[in-house]
């Protein structure tokens, strides 16, 4: 027969090679096509033949595959023992079914669909006006903005009460910059010390922080460990993290107009602020909101705790190394320096005067004490 001749099948009527044994289709065996082997239209020498005889001259060693068409020797083929068809190529056969390909397609499931790669968590995220970083699940630090501008720092020279290291009032003008809405908390800094192995503070029993104070300020925190806090911090939000300058967090507390608490000039009382012992305690951070936040939305910059910040007063207590006018490039923000660090805000312990948004408190970084916590602050 000529190459490639093809044929209906007697049963399902579809196109089949012509010297198809089987159809690729139904499967059933086809009747003889040819007497002799050679079919109208085949040229060439073909030998002694006989014709008319009625016998049936098979091409030896093989057929057609009825799933590709190609012919395929007996010894490489194999027989479906589901659909029963022969002569199927050997790359039809489903390892692990034993049918061929077409019959195994009807048994498998189907795929499951692509898994949608999930995306990391972003662990800082803008919230209104303000920056929110995840520390955990359920554990956030809010960040507040102070935009760029000049603020009133310091205490007038005919103030009676001010100290001398904090005259004579000045102004300083300072770029764009947030800084931590609240002190750093109990349960803040615990995702800190269970992530990196940082000792906790001496009062947590156990590693446990107190009873009903998570959300209350951390104590007992030296400057060192305030520093290595905002270093991991920085690692979480990959943002520059780090404690505020004096010159921050006192435009932070007092705005530009130069007020004397964060909340103006009247007295600190119970409704404002936690000080002079009258609870006797830290309290959680923002029970005295809003009344008594600063003109930025920061809560307890006076009272509740004392709190850290970067810059150097000095090494000796009656020589004020690092006076004003603040000048920020004068090595009192070198933060490899030796020297006394100024904290700022008051405590729960302080009076009145200590809460002045102008006061200078100076302490040596190795000191924790129990009213004393720290916030962070970002550049931008």
């Amino acid at each position: 027969m000529p190459e490639n001749s093809i044929r209906s099948c007697p049963f399902c009527k579809k196109e089949i090679p012509a010297d198809a044994k089987y159809c690729s289709s139904c499967g059933k065996e086809q009747p003889d096509p040819y007497v002799s082997g050679i079919g109208i239209g085949d040229v060439g020498y073909i030998g002694n033949i006989t014709i008319g005889a009625g016998n049936k001259q098979e091409l030896p060693g093989g057929d057609y595959c009825p799933i590709c068409g190609v012919w395929v020797k007996t010894e490489d083929s194999f027989r479906c023992r589901e659909c029963g068809r022969m002569n199927l190529h050997t790359e039809h056969r489903h390892a692990g079914m034993g049918v061929c390909s077409d019959c195994a397609g009807k048994h498998q499931p189907s795929p499951p669909p692509p898994v949608k790669e999930k995306r990391p968590a972003e662990k800082v995220k803008i919230s209104g006006d303000e920056l929110v970083i995840e520390l955990a699940t359920d554990v956030q630090m809010t960040f507040v903005p102070v935009p760029a501008g000049a603020f009133l720092m310091g205490s007038n020279v005919d103030d009676e009460i001010a100290e001398d290291d904090e005259k004579p009032q000045h102004e300083v003008h300072l770029d764009e910059y947030w800084i931590g809405k609240t002190p750093v908390t109990n349960v803040q800094y615990r995702v800190f010390v269970e992530a990196t192995g940082h000792e906790e503070p001496g009062h947590w029993e156990e590693g446990i922080i107190p009873k009903g104070k998570e959300e209350n300020p951390v104590v007992c925190v030296s400057w060192h460990d305030s520093v290595a806090f905002c270093g991991w911090l920085s690692n979480v939000g990959g943002k520059q993290i780090c404690l505020p300058s004096e010159a921050e967090w006192e435009k932070a507390a007092r705005g530009t107009d130069g007020r004397t608490y964060p909340w103006g000039e009247q007295k600190p009382d119970a409704e404002l602020c936690n000080f002079d012992e009258k609870v006797g305690d830290t309290t959680r951070v923002g029970r005295y909101s809003p009344q008594g936040d600063s003109p930025y939305g920061c809560v307890d910059m006076a009272g509740n705790v004392w709190e850290w910040t970067r810059s150097l007063w000095g090494k000796e207590d009656g020589n004020p190394e690092f006076g004003y006018p603040y000048k920020a490039r004068d090595g009192r923000e070198d933060p490899e320096a030796e020297g006394k660090r100024v904290r700022r805000g008051g405590s729960w312990l302080s009076d009145e005067y200590l809460l002045r948004v102008a006061n200078r408190i100076r302490l040596v970084s190795v000191g924790g004490h129990f009213s004393i916590g720290f916030r962070c602050a970002l550049s931008q």
